[in-house]
């Protein structure tokens, strides 16, 4: 006698099945599972990627693929548009700048530098203000009160007068520039570590650590940081954006990374004297930098959505 099989029971059963699944994921597998879902932060993701690969290895792209010195001047070749005939012919497929330097080689060198900027500036800040507000949140007492006062002082002087001042006083490179960032752009960081510290401070288990006799440095990298590594990933995608916006900035002021090294940031400051004879230099870095930023803040946005622990599946 054949045996039937009721298909309620076989729908019961997956719903079953995948509610384990859901249950037996961890923190960091479910939040990876949710952004795979997200297809703009896919996208944002794969550019992001490719750019980073280029441009990491751009002396290696110019030296053996487009065999391009990006520092080469040629006056005899200056200006010249993108992918024309005579741009494709020389071996410069997206012209050159008002020097007659190769542009595609410049644009690679200077996203490694504009990117190298914004990236080790944002893990700087984010060193500074995880340390500092973690002590903050944890300690209490004076301590948090004196650590709050220095924030609100450095953020009572505008951010971009602050900058100006010291990048006059220190000679404006790429290595200064991280540390420059850095060191004025903590607080923020500072602000947002330390409210969560206080609101992890209380926990169960950071009380049952402290009765077992784990020591205050002990909880707070061990117990504490974990639990805010979701909340760093956020801030370190959109941190990065905004250094290397800030590096365009102070190039317009020309505060950020002197010419002949380039940065997306210098490139395009230099190329608005240029806009009618030359106007790839200004689109180009302009788009470069524009996709970049996006790019960034879109993953941001997914990574706090996908990381979310109150959103339900």
């Amino acid at each position: 006698m054949a045996s039937h099989t009721n298909p309620k029971s076989n729908i019961a059963r997956i719903h079953l099945d995948e509610r384990e699944l859901y249950h037996s994921e961890g923190f960091w597998m479910r939040g990876f599972r949710r952004l795979r879902r997200d297809p703009l932060s896919m996208i944002s993701l794969s550019v992001l990627t490719v750019l980073v690969v280029i441009t990491v290895f751009a002396p290696l792209i110019n030296n053996y693929i487009l065999k391009v010195d990006p520092n080469l001047t040629d006056p005899s070749i200056r200006l010249m548009r993108p992918f024309s005939a005579e741009s494709i012919e020389t071996g410069h497929l997206l012209g050159t700048d008002d020097l007659g330097r190769d542009y595609l080689g410049r644009l690679l060198q200077g996203g490694r530098i504009s990117l190298a900027i914004g990236f080790f500036g944002a893990v700087i800040t984010l060193a500074i203000g995880v340390s500092i507000g973690m002590v903050a949140g944890y300690f209490g007492g004076p301590v948090d009160d004196a650590i709050n006062w220095a924030i609100t002082t450095l953020d009572s002087i505008p951010s971009l007068y602050l900058l100006i001042l010291i990048t006059v006083i220190l000679r404006p490179s790429a290595q200064s520039l991280i540390l420059v960032l850095a060191l004025v752009g903590w607080t923020g960081g500072t602000r947002l570590m330390r409210g969560q510290t206080i609101a992890l401070r209380h926990q169960e288990y950071i009380i049952s650590a402290e009765a077992l006799g784990a020591t205050p440095w002990r909880i707070m990298f061990v117990h504490i940081f974990p639990n805010l590594l979701s909340i760093l990933t956020v801030v370190l995608t959109r941190g990065i954006g905004n250094l290397i916006l800030v590096e365009s900035v102070l190039s317009f002021f020309s505060l950020g990374v002197l010419p002949p090294t380039p940065t997306w940031g210098n490139m395009l400051t230099n190329a608005q004297d240029f806009f009618r004879t030359g106007p790839h230099m200004a689109t180009i870095s302009g788009l470069m930098i524009f996709i970049t930023v996006l790019c960034l803040y879109v993953l941001g946005d997914g990574l706090r959505d996908a990381f979310d622990p109150e959103l339900v599946d």
